[in-house]
């Protein structure tokens, strides 16, 4: 399991991978097998926005 998660944008359950080199973010479910991958996101957008349905998300 790689990357934070960020309970500030999503539930505790998703985790936050930022790509190095490249402005962007991968939201992901590691708890899936293979990991889940929720959004690919840039990270100059409103996160907050952008990732408010997935407070909502079941897993």
């Amino acid at each position: 399991m790689i990357g934070p998660f960020r309970t500030e944008f999503a539930p505790e359950r998703f985790h936050f991978f930022v790509l190095r080199r490249f402005p962007y973010l991968i939201v992901y479910e590691p708890d899936q097998n293979p990991p889940r991958i929720l959004r690919v996101v840039h990270a100059s957008q409103d996160l907050a926005v952008l990732l408010a349905d997935l407070s909502g998300e079941s897993g």
